[in-house]
């Protein structure tokens, strides 16, 4: 399965960047557009940015988003920014980490606590429908 436990085939460490959104709380509508953002907080010799996400936990497998974004802006305190497509799935223990890819050790941020992605409108959940199977209609 392409893009899944590519995060762990090279030496990264956490911290230098701080992930902003989703960090952890949001309800995100499958199947929508979602600005995931984060923060350089030391500069280094960045080459791009990789950004994975996970629906089985923090330290579990990761699949792929993005990889070799342009690095933009490399200073201390610049802001950035990626648009994702929320996969069309339902999930209630989703994660997302963002890595500063450098020359020499790789940096990352990984969401403080889990997100759900829940769905969009016109979209009946199992679970709605599963209730509603029990209700009979009146003649």
């Amino acid at each position: 399965m392409a893009g899944v436990g590519v995060a762990l085939l090279c030496a990264s460490a956490a911290g230098h960047i701080t992930l902003l959104d989703p960090n952890g709380g949001e309800e995100i509508l499958a199947g929508s557009s979602f600005s995931m953002s984060w923060r350089i907080d030391i500069r280094h010799n960045q080459q791009n940015w990789d950004i994975w996400y996970s629906t089985t936990g923090p330290n579990s497998d990761w699949i792929e988003v993005a990889v070799d974004l342009d690095p933009g802006a490399t200073n201390a305190g610049s802001i950035h920014n990626f648009d994702w497509t929320v996969p069309d799935i339902l999930a209630e223990n989703v994660w997302v980490r963002v890595r500063m890819d450098n020359v020499g050790t790789d940096y990352f941020d990984v969401s403080n606590s889990s997100f759900a992605i829940v769905p969009g409108p016109g979209v009946v959940s199992l679970l709605a429908v599963g209730s509603l199977a029990g209700i009979r209609r009146r003649r």
